[in-house]
């Protein structure tokens, strides 16, 4: 941890010595001189937004800094934040060989300036182009992050949203299934946006693999009344809407059937089966029932194709390996895992 007053105390010394040396990206010609003028520009708009803090962080000024300085607070947090690394940092940006807390230091007033990452747990372009509602220049995104964007769940990187789209389906909606009794199958992955719980139910076998930004809406707005717009949701602003009719109609349950794989940024609507086996495209919008083993793309999503022919479909339909116990499913999984598909069908008798 390095020590906010002596790093901002440092700075006029830092002014006078140049002892910063060019870096390997956009100033890798600049002279130890220009360094120091650097030093002394705005890093970021001015204007400052009082927030509370955190149990880790119980005061810090604001998200920008002010006439290129950042107070105290802000460098105190940033330290203590644990997401500067100074090896990290040296061998990216740096060509000069500084101490460790010279590498803050030259991040705290000029790193900043110029949109550079702390180290590898914070990407500062990622998470600027990740979150749209961060304007950029205006806020300084490693402290809205320290101070909002860990605890409202947005990503650091790339790899944690990666990471986190691993997480099984029954433990991430662990909630919604208490609550509405939705139902999500053992060993199935991803977390999907549930919108409309309230309307129907949603079922999700098990081994799914469903991508990042999937959303099954369970209800739609209703479209046979004067308008669309949801009155009733909204009664403390017109209460004489109040206790009339819901404003969301579902076409039934969604039924999500076992190995089932749905791509990033799919949208599954209100009454749909998917039916075991079956491939949702990236970006597609389902709106019909899709069979077993089929792939469908597209908005709305059409049938492409099959992942098998007719008759292995019927095979894999009756032996039905996703209900084996975990014992089996790990002796047979060698054979699952090669493209001989018939051998493993011969195996299970169904040949």
């Amino acid at each position: 941890m390095f020590n906010a007053i002596e790093v901002l105390a440092r700075r006029m010394k830092s002014i006078a010595s140049n002892r910063w040396g060019p870096c390997r990206s956009c100033s890798r010609s600049a002279s130890r001189g220009r360094l120091g003028e650097m030093r002394r520009t705005p890093i970021l708009h001015r204007g400052v937004v009082p927030i509370s803090g955190s149990a880790e962080m119980t005061k810090i000024s604001g998200l920008k800094v002010i006439n290129g300085k950042l107070d105290e607070s802000q460098v105190d947090a940033i330290s203590r934040s644990g997401l500067f690394n100074s090896v990290w940092y040296k061998e990216k940006y740096l060509s000069s060989d500084l101490s460790s807390s010279e590498c803050f230091e030259h991040f705290i007033f000029f790193g900043i300036q110029n949109n550079y990452s702390p180290g590898p747990e914070f990407d500062v372009k990622y998470y600027l182009s990740s979150n749209p509602d961060l304007k950029k220049g205006e806020l300084c995104p490693l402290l809205h992050y320290i101070a909002f964007g860990k605890s409202e769940g947005r990503f650091a990187n790339e790899g944690e949203e990666w990471r986190d789209g691993l997480v099984l389906t029954k433990d991430a909606l662990e909630n919604l299934a208490d609550r509405y009794g939705h139902e999500f199958g053992d060993h199935s992955y991803g977390k999907p946006r549930i919108i409309g719980s309230q309307f129907a139910k949603l079922s999700i076998g098990k081994f799914c693999s469903i991508g990042q930004d999937v959303d099954i809406v369970l209800a739609n707005h209703r479209m046979n009344l004067v308008s669309t717009y949801p009155f009733n949701m909204f009664s403390a602003r017109w209460p004489t809407a109040s206790g009339s009719r819901p404003d969301h109609v579902a076409r039934g349950n969604v039924v999500i059937g076992n190995d089932v794989w749905i791509g990033a940024k799919a949208v599954i609507l209100t009454g749909v089966q998917i039916a075991d086996g079956a491939v949702v495209g990236a970006a597609s919008v389902v709106r019909t029932d899709v069979p077993p083993y089929a792939i469908v793309a597209g908005a709305p999503a059409k049938i492409v194709g099959f992942r098998f022919p007719a008759e292995i479909v019927e095979q894999l339909l009756r032996i039905r390996w996703w209900d084996w116990p975990d014992r089996r499913l790990a002796d047979m999984l060698p054979l699952m895992l090669q493209d001989n598909i018939q051998t493993f069908i011969n195996l299970c008798g169904e040949g």
